[in-house]
């Protein structure tokens, strides 16, 4: 596994976007739309490959100069539940911390709360509906 940040409209960000479409909107029945990544211009990139493969993917938006959001995780289905997410969220932690955040918060589908928690995440308020989908806001200081 190759993990590495990814450049905003590049031919690999162009393949990150159709990943997070086909694993996180498709699914739900949200077409491609551009508001989903609209905030993306202003986001950093994390991109995990497997023998050249882009496989997993996340983005992290600025909140403030100490807070950043992880958003979108995605997984290649053929390689959910081998310990690539939890490979990608350090990954994403690590470069949140080499960009001086000192904490990292997220939407967590209340489906995926447990791997979260497995990875230092705690619960921060009460859950909300976004995308038709219960969540929970959920933080990790770094």
């Amino acid at each position: 596994m190759e993990f590495r940040t990814i450049e905003y409209n590049s031919v690999e960000y162009i393949e990150m976007v159709e990943l997070r479409n086909t694993i996180l909107l498709e699914p739900i029945g949200l077409p491609y739309f551009d508001d989903a990544f609209e905030q993306d211009e202003e986001s950093l990139f994390c991109a995990g490959y497997k023998d050249g493969e882009l496989i997993a993917c996340c983005v992290l938006t600025e909140l403030d100069n100490r807070l950043i959001r992880l958003r979108q995780m995605a997984v290649a289905e053929e390689y959910q539940r081998q310990g690539i997410g939890s490979q990608l969220l350090s990954f994403a932690e690590n470069v949140a911390r080499e960009n001086s955040f000192k904490e990292v918060t997220l939407h967590a589908q209340r489906k995926v709360e447990e791997f979260y928690l497995e990875n230092g995440y705690h619960f921060n308020g009460e859950e909300f509906v976004e995308a038709g989908i219960v969540h929970i806001l959920m933080n990790k200081n770094l």
